[in-house]
C-alpha cells in the first residue's frame, strides 16, 4: 500500500508500507529511491522538510526515528504546518471539533517530544 505524500518542486514523495520513496515528476521512465538518499544530489540547496499534519494523520507516516535519522541527523530542519482543520475551517466547525483538535495537538506535541533537535535562541 502506498500513500501519496508530496507533489511539489517538481518531486513526488510517496509512503510505501515499509518506506517513502522519492521520484521527480517529469522522469515517468525512473525508478523510485528514497528521499534521504537522493535530496541531497538532486535538491543539493535544500535545507528543510516539510510535513503536512492533517485531521487523520498517523504517527507512523513520518516515524520519529525515520525523522530523526534519514533528516534531522543530516541537518535539515524539519517544518511541520499542523493543518487540521484544512478547508472545513469555520467558526462553526471549530466549535463543534474543539476537543478533537486539542487532542491532535496533545499527541503532536508528544510526538515532537521525541525528536531530538538543538533549538536556536534569539537571544
Amino acid at each position: 500500500m502506498q500513500h501519496h505524500l508530496i507533489s511539489a518542486g517538481g518531486f513526488d514523495v510517496i509512503k510505501h508500507k515499509d518506506y517513502y520513496s522519492f521520484k521527480f515528476a517529469s522522469d515517468q521512465n525512473s525508478s523510485h529511491a528514497f528521499l534521504s538518499e537522493v535530496l541531497s544530489k538532486k535538491s543539493p540547496n535544500t535545507n528543510a522538510v516539510t510535513m503536512w499534519i492533517t485531521r487523520g494523520w498517523k504517527e507512523f507516516w513520518y516515524s520519529h526515528q525515520e525523522l530523526q535519522k534519514n533528516f534531522i541527523d543530516k541537518g535539515y530542519t524539519p517544518i511541520f504546518i499542523f493543518y487540521w482543520f484544512g478547508d472545513d475551517i469555520s467558526i462553526k466547525y471549530v466549535l463543534k471539533h474543539k476537543k478533537e483538535y486539542f487532542n491532535a495537538l496533545k499527541k503532536f506535541s508528544s510526538y515532537l517530544h521525541k525528536l531530538h533537535v538543538n533549538i536556536l535562541s534569539t537571544r
